[in-house]
């Protein structure tokens, strides 16, 4: 029987034999390089981008002996060195040889080993499977599964993932799927991120029987009057209008949302929402509009509903998000694209980047950078988004941009006020690594590449990333922090200029 295969399948194919045949201590580069490039594509696509994902591949032998299965061997290659151990009397968990009771236990051989077999520090990280190969050894009792493992880090995932229930589908959706080298390109990679999405609201969160998701894509893309959408929309899994007094106002007549021909009218609605005014949604019909202050919402967290109330918030056109009744942002979504929201700036991760770029200025023990973190601290605030240049040059380069910048005697600023206004106005802040001012308003000329910059991304972050191409090119030390309107947060640096 003739069997049509699709291309990823074809590639899994190829990839597999590959795997079969390899010599685990010098193993093709390919076993590495594509799953690699494929989930390093996929963890960025979803906000990801500090889970940094690590190649293990791995190998089980087993020998049965008067009836009785033991390990006899494990290898896995890791970090460019392959690492062995022989036992002795290991009995292993199945007397069965398939492949479907041996995948766990070969797993948790695998993890173990790395954990506890290798000097390698794997705690704080969780591992993905990538292809299982169980391999028979002909005329022989001995029986060889090889994997493939994708290992993350799990804190990254813990400290990003706001809501515990977006964490644990996550992991498990991730789990379950099975690359071919073809998902490597993007269009491929978007759809299976956008099918996550969908999953996600559509089955996980509000379960309605229609495709809610896509109905609030369309809904985002929708203008009025010439204005992008903005507003927000809060779901009661039951709404009981009795339950809010006089903080409520419902419709006559309740319009499906449902219904793509009512976008438009709910669009307009829309426009009533804003602070803390938000259109009330039951799942399938718009009821009406109401107030729901952050106290008010913190009393109903008490409510019997609790876990079944969540606000989808319009942030621009083809931009939204989802928060729970904590009001933590779940997921982003852009022009279709799910998420993980880019959180507040962490410290030592800021501190370590600016270590890589300009050095350690003082002794260990001290916060070389503290008067820098201040500053960023409170631009972030900025609603509009900012940006702030970290320059090892910046006298200098206030001067040379003193045509297109306000330059400012060097100052040390610590005012919180004062650096919210700073921030407000159009243009870049120069500091220097010290955390001294020389500049406001700026606006940064530099280097065009056309492997550099993403047209997804806004005219702030791109002239970051062309101004940093021109600071290699003249070997200047630069750091840029980028805040964009939309909340998501970026360090810059020549290390990262590419991505």
């Amino acid at each position: 029987m003739h069997i049509d295969y699709s291309q990823q399948e074809l590639e899994m194919m190829r990839y597999n034999e590959l795997l079969q045949n390899a010599d685990l201590n010098n193993p093709c580069d390919r076993l590495v390089t594509d799953p690699l490039k494929i989930f390093s594509h996929l963890f960025n696509k979803l906000g990801m981008e500090g889970a940094n994902p690590n190649i293990i591949v791995g190998s089980v032998i087993y020998k049965r002996i008067d009836g009785t299965n033991y390990i006899n061997q494990i290898t896995t290659y890791y970090n460019k060195s392959t690492t062995s151990k022989n036992y002795t009397n290991y009995p292993a968990m199945y007397n069965e040889f398939s492949p479907y009771l041996q995948e766990d236990e070969v797993y948790e051989l695998i993890t173990d080993f790395i954990d506890c077999e290798t000097a390698y520090n794997t705690t704080g990280k969780l591992y993905l499977t990538y292809t299982n190969l169980p391999i028979h050894e002909k005329g022989s009792e001995t029986i060889e599964y090889r994997t493939v493992l994708i290992q993350h880090s799990n804190e990254f995932l813990i400290n990003n993932c706001r809501d515990s229930r977006f964490y644990e589908f996550l992991h498990y959706r991730i789990h379950q799927q099975a690359f071919g080298s073809q998902d490597a390109r993007d269009d491929l990679i978007e759809d299976y991120s956008q099918r996550l999405g969908r999953r996600w609201v559509n089955e996980e969160i509000f379960a309605y029987g229609y495709n809610l998701y896509d109905k609030i894509h369309n809904l985002s893309l929708l203008k009025y009057e010439g204005e992008e959408s903005k507003g927000q929309i809060i779901f009661f899994d039951e709404f009981k209008p009795e339950y809010h007094g006089n903080s409520i106002i419902e419709l006559e007549k309740r319009i499906s949302l449902r219904d793509s021909e009512n976008l438009r009218s709910i669009r307009k609605l829309l426009e009533i929402s804003h602070d803390d005014v938000f259109l009330i949604c039951d799942g399938e019909y718009i009821c009406g509009t109401g107030v729901f202050t952050n106290n008010y919402r913190y009393k109903y967290r008490d409510n019997i509903y609790y876990n079944e109330v969540f606000t989808i918030k319009f942030n621009s056109q083809g931009c939204w998000e989802l928060r729970n009744n904590n009001n933590d942002i779940m997921i982003h979504v852009s022009y279709g694209i799910p998420s993980l929201p880019k959180q507040v700036i962490d410290r030592n991760i800021f501190n370590n980047e600016c270590k890589k770029i300009f050095g350690t200025c003082c002794d260990e023990d001290e916060d070389c950078y503290e008067d820098v973190w201040n500053f960023i601290e409170e631009a972030r605030k900025q609603k509009h988004g900012t940006m702030i240049v970290i320059n090892e040059l910046a006298a200098e380069e206030a001067q040379r941009l003193s045509r297109i910048c306000f330059p400012i005697k060097p100052t040390l600023i610590n005012d919180l006020n004062l650096i919210y206004g700073l921030t407000s106005i159009d243009g870049a802040v120069m500091l220097d690594p010290m955390g001294g001012c020389h500049a406001i308003g700026c606006i940064l000329d530099g280097v065009s590449r056309d492997d550099i910059g993403n047209s997804a991304r806004g005219a702030r972050f791109n002239s970051a990333l062309r101004y940093i191409n021109y600071c290699v090119d003249k070997e200047m030390k630069v750091l840029v922090v980028i805040v964009s309107e939309d909340g998501m947060i970026d360090i810059k640096t020549k290390d990262n200029l590419f991505e």
